[in-house]
């Protein structure tokens, strides 16, 4: 365990503000503002709901066309109508595949681990309602060439932080309206 001498909301704060944006996606197919178009790989075909009752929740995207999933691009995780409705004693960690994973022990560890979806990102005086994560370096390990699939998996898994030697249970209540899995050409 690494002790830094800050307050864990303030280091969760840090980490989080490294690994996701605000910025609004462009339309498929309009250019963004690095002059790139975006290409929406796959969407979400049902709301996401987490809290203490449903810790974990996975979900299925479902691929748009025939868009390949290039790895020599930068890929997103969009997350669309995201709230935050009440503050979790920890993260949310972010597994992508294209086969099921439920009842596999998911870690950090795990290949299909892609990043955290830090709540303290949708906390403040402005709430948002977009999120984006860069997985790009992530999908090395789960990806294998350029395969066109008919959808992938995604699960959002609350990880409690610990508090007096055991994991909090507290996962807040979190909705997501929509989830896309994007490439900027």
């Amino acid at each position: 365990m690494i002790s830094t001498g800050l307050p864990i909301y303030l280091l969760l704060y840090l980490v989080g503000s490294s690994c996701g944006t605000m910025n609004k996606p462009p339309e498929k197919g309009t250019a963004n503002p690095s002059g790139q178009d975006t290409v929406i790989i796959a969407i979400s075909d049902q709301p996401v709901h987490i809290d203490v009752a449903t810790p974990s929740k996975q979900v299925y995207l479902k691929a748009q066309g025939k868009n390949v999933i290039d790895k020599s691009r930068k890929t997103f995780l969009q997350f669309e109508g995201i709230r935050l409705d009440a503050a979790p004693d920890g993260v949310y960690e972010i597994y992508l595949s294209s086969q099921k994973t439920v009842g596999e022990k998911l870690t950090a560890e795990s290949r299909y681990f892609v990043n955290v979806l830090d709540p303290y990102l949708l906390t403040g005086n402005a709430p948002r309602h977009r999120l984006e994560i860069d997985i790009t370096r992530s999908l090395e390990k789960i990806m294998t060439g350029q395969t066109i699939l008919s959808g992938y998996y995604l699960t959002l898994q609350f990880k409690g932080n610990m508090l007096k030697g055991q994991p909090s249970a507290k996962a807040g209540q979190l909705f997501i309206r929509e989830i896309r899995l994007v490439q900027m050409k």
